[in-house]
């Protein structure tokens, strides 16, 4: 059974963080957005959760969604992959994150560990 692609469509914005993008050559405006969780994933049992992510003033997008079992999982993974991704384009732009006039992005360190 083939699954259609995970949607990366924005819903109703949960979150948001204003951020500056400090390079060698400019300080760029950039905004994180994380949208509300729904569960519109299908799976091969189930429907899942989504939650999107984006930023948005970099110089190309790239939202994403954060797939979980239930809207927790998904908000969780959302913010461990938003945090991935912003340290990403620090290492692409050889730049750093500022917030509230303090270098970094002040996103949380979350580990995913899952235990039975």
């Amino acid at each position: 059974m083939d699954l259609p692609s995970i949607s990366k469509e924005m819903t109703q914005v949960l979150m948001e963080r204003q951020l500056i993008l400090v390079t060698d050559s400019e300080r760029r405006p950039v905004t994180l957005r994380i949208g509300m969780p729904v569960q519109d994933v299908k799976t091969v049992d189930d429907v899942a959760w989504r939650c999107p992510v984006e930023f948005v003033g970099l110089t190309r997008t790239h939202p994403f969604s954060a797939v979980g079992v239930d809207a927790l999982q998904a908000v969780t993974l959302a913010l461990f992959a938003a945090r991935a991704q912003a340290e990403a384009w620090e290492r692409e732009t050889r730049g750093h994150f500022s917030w509230l006039d303090e270098p970094g992005h002040g996103l949380p360190s979350i580990d995913i560990t899952i235990t039975a």
